[in-house]
C-alpha cells in the first residue's frame, strides 16, 4: 500500500496440522485497523474480541522483508517473532496459565500493491520443546472502498 496510514480491513486466517489428527484447526477473524509505514517498516493494528468474551487483546503486527513481529496485548500476551529459516521462543500469557512456545519458521512471504497487503507465514509449533502442529497463518489488509467485502 502506497499510503502512510490508512484505515484497513484486515483478515488473520490461521491452520494448524497437527500430526495426531486429519483435521485442521482453522480460526479466522475479520476486523477494521489502522496500516502505516515508519522507518521502512509495515505495521498493521487491530483489536480482537476473544471467543469466550473475556476482554479485547490489541495487537501490532510489524512487518520487515524478512520478519513479521506479533505482539497481544490483553488477556492474551505475547511477544511473537517469526524470522525466516530461524527458531524463536517466545512466552504466551493466558488467562489459563502460561506457555513456552517455540517458532520454527519455514517460509514467509510479503505482497503489497497500492492497496492491499498480504503477509504469509508457514512454520513449526511447540510447545515445551515439542513439536505440536506444522501452522500457517495469514494476514491480508485492504484499503477500505477498494472493492474489500465480506
Amino acid at each position: 500500500m502506497t499510503e502512510t496510514e490508512s484505515d484497513v480491513w484486515i483478515k488473520v486466517r490461521g491452520i494448524q496440522f497437527s500430526p495426531e489428527t486429519n483435521d485442521p484447526e482453522e480460526t479466522e477473524i475479520i476486523t477494521s485497523g489502522r496500516y502505516y509505514k515508519k522507518s521502512g517498516k509495515r505495521y498493521l493494528r487491530y483489536e480482537e474480541i476473544l471467543p469466550d468474551e473475556s476482554g479485547v487483546t490489541k495487537n501490532t503486527v510489524k512487518i520487515t522483508s524478512d520478519a513479521v513481529d506479533i505482539l497481544k496485548d490483553g488477556p492474551v500476551n505475547t511477544h511473537m517473532l517469526f524470522q525466516r529459516d530461524q527458531k524463536t521462543n517466545s512466552y504466551y500469557y493466558t488467562p489459563f496459565g502460561n506457555l513456552l512456545i517455540g517458532l520454527n519458521t519455514e517460509h514467509i512471504n510479503i505482497l503489497e500493491t497500492d492497496t492491499s497487503l498480504l503477509v504469509e507465514v508457514r512454520y513449526g509449533l511447540e510447545l515445551n520443546n515439542h513439536h505440536i502442529a506444522d501452522c500457517k497463518v495469514s494476514i491480508s489488509a485492504d484499503a477500505k472502498g477498494a472493492g474489500f467485502s465480506l
